[in-house]
């Protein structure tokens, strides 16, 4: 809830009615005070703030690869709670791209692998390694400082990126 939707009665009415179906908030400004005072005092309830992400992936503060839906930390998954954002050691994370869609899916299975290496050979386990190595950029570029680039050549029609890729 914003912090001007507890700044005046009048502002807390639009809100409920807004977030709530068929509530409002008739009490005036001392209510409202006293309502205050309660919330920011109860300690069974902290205030906690949920901070959002402008992106989806990897949150360095954190440590937790933030989803739509889901996230890991620590090598667990964590799924986002009923008030929509991931709860860890007490602090609440989402992210703002709700609409990006990720489906978990299943457990890895390493079936396609041989074929993976006969078709591409050295050069595409290299090139898978690198590609696979970029979901972890962040956390390498806090120990290596930096990541290589890695420029794939080929003749044209051979299958490979209109780009190269770099980080």
């Amino acid at each position: 809830m914003a912090p001007n939707a507890i700044a005046a009665p009048r502002n807390s009415a639009r809100v409920l009615l807004e977030q709530t179906p068929d509530d409002n908030f008739e009490g005036g400004e001392p209510v409202l005070a006293s309502l205050r005072d309660k919330w920011r005092n109860d300690e069974h309830r902290p205030v906690r703030v949920v901070r959002s992400l402008p992106f989806v992936g990897y949150d360095e503060t954190t440590g937790l690869y933030c989803y739509p839906t889901f996230g890991f930390h620590q090598g667990k998954e964590l799924p986002v709670n009923d008030h929509g954002f991931i709860d860890i050691a007490g602090n609440g994370i989402k992210t703002s791209l709700a609409n990006f869609k990720i489906d978990r899916g299943r457990d890895f299975d390493p079936e396609w692998f041989e074929d993976f290496l006969s078709v591409n050979g050295l050069n595409g386990l290299a090139i898978l390694s690198w590609w696979t190595a970029i979901y972890f950029v962040q956390q390498i570029g806090e120990q290596q400082v930096s990541f290589p680039f890695l420029e794939f050549i080929g003749q044209p029609g051979a299958g490979k990126p209109s780009s190269p890729a770099c980080c």
